[in-house]
């Protein structure tokens, strides 16, 4: 039915830009959920589906909000002037739901997920993979306390979280803040997003609020995060981070945000588990020896729509302060398009058993103590502790070309991130 209805959806667009069209779209679907009376959300009489036709619509959002407070500035405008309105309320409208908040609530994240394939690169700004949301969640098992995420996207990390744990965050894109509000109200989901779209770096909504868990997927070597205004910030005790990459100030942000027995995981780019350039080794240096580093993760490529690159996922953490996990699940994935593949669900219960057991298996995992990972340069990629696979009768000739091949990977992932930083020095290449 999902994948019929974003067909049929899709077709209406016209000349609209993706980026535009799923604020109109998600709004609509939004209202329709809120008229089936099945969620938990108040429906006014100028909201019921009934009553619905273009040129009312922006009244119809208005109204919402006024009858649920915690979705003032949530929903969009504008809508009324939008051609084919009526086309979309028709196709909705026939929608039944046998179920409340899964089935409702199911429909808008797959939109979601689906809109972010279509904008591409941009779509990675407001969506994390749900294999990589449920690769954390079966890690961390953040089932109780607090949960927070600086950058919280369509709020998928929460909604992962379930209505257990208490949630609280922040998103700086104003339109992507209110498509979060909107999917944890038809979840269920409780979390403080704050009053307004918010900067996490200039403007933190929650300083001195600490989380049990943290689960985040920063945006992949920002250039542009403000470092020449914060060179002085008590949030950076493990280094001053480089003022044109942004990854060593998310994870000591974060961790300005951690309780101080909690956990948190964070999606990076590859780059950030050996770079060296503007201080970047002393940061990853210093989170080492301070024992935080309780896991990493190196994932196989292609599982984001943003990017084709191989990430990594960070595991910080003091409950194992003498060594650290290493994962190499490079291998693993399954192709569902012909750029994009997907982690299944046991391969993430193998990851996250690896982690959990803190087992050494050939060819998969390994564990390293901070004498260790010194005696590497502080380099944190897991292809440099995971011993390759032994495969009987395989020459010596065939294994060196697998170690090759691992350490391939991981200089590719850094010369992107290289690559993209020549590029803004503006040389002309």
């Amino acid at each position: 039915m999902r994948d019929k209805l974003w067909k049929a959806a899709n077709k209406l667009r016209g000349q609209l830009d993706a980026a535009a069209y799923k604020h109109v779209v998600l709004a609509l679907l939004f209202l329709r959920f809120v008229a089936t009376g099945r969620s938990s959300l108040r429906c006014p009489a100028e909201a019921r589906w009934e009553n619905l036709r273009p040129g009312r619509i922006d009244a119809a959002l208005a109204a919402v909000e006024d009858e649920n407070p915690r979705l003032r500035g949530a929903l969009p405008r504008g809508l009324d002037e939008l051609a084919r309105l009526d086309e979309l309320l028709e196709l909705f409208g026939g929608l039944s739901f046998e179920a409340a908040r899964d089935s409702l609530g199911g429909v808008y994240e797959y939109f979601i997920g689906q809109f972010a394939r279509a904008e591409g690169r941009r779509g990675g700004q407001f969506y994390t993979p749900r294999c990589i949301v449920r690769l954390l969640g079966a890690m961390l098992g953040p089932l109780h306390g607090t949960i927070y995420d600086p950058c919280c996207g369509s709020g998928g990390m929460f909604i992962e979280s379930g209505t257990v744990a208490r949630a609280f965050g922040q998103e700086s894109n104003p339109g992507t803040w209110r498509l979060a509000r909107q999917n944890l109200a038809l979840h269920g989901v409780d979390a403080d997003l704050g009053p307004a779209a918010a900067d996490s770096f200039g403007n933190d909504l929650h300083a001195g609020r600490r989380a049990d868990f943290v689960l985040a997927n920063p945006p992949f070597n920002q250039s542009d995060w403000g470092a020449e205004r914060r060179s002085v910030d008590t949030r950076w005790p493990f280094g001053q981070p480089p003022a044109g990459n942004a990854n060593f100030a998310w994870l000591q942000h974060i961790l300005a945000h951690l309780a101080p027995a909690g956990t948190a995981g964070v999606v990076l780019a590859n780059g950030s588990l050996s770079g060296t350039k503007a201080g970047e080794g002393a940061c990853r240096a210093a989170l080492v020896e301070a024992g935080w580093i309780d896991a990493v993760v190196a994932l196989p490529p292609q599982l984001f729509f943003s990017t084709p690159i191989p990430a990594c996922l960070w595991i910080l953490s003091r409950s194992h302060p003498e060594t650290t996990v290493f994962i190499d699940a490079r291998g693993l994935g399954t192709l569902v398009e012909r750029t994009r593949r997907e982690l299944e669900a046991p391969e993430i219960e193998r990851i996250a058993g690896a982690y959990r057991t803190r087992r050494i298996h050939r060819g998969f995992s390994a564990l390293a103590t901070r004498k260790e990972i010194a005696a590497l340069g502080h380099v944190l990629a897991p292809g440099r502790y995971v011993e390759p696979a032994r495969h009987a009768g395989a020459p010596p000739a065939r294994e060196r070309l697998r170690t090759l091949a691992r350490e391939w990977d991981e200089l590719a992932g850094e010369a992107e991130r290289l690559t993209r930083e020549i590029r803004e020095l503006d040389l002309g290449l």
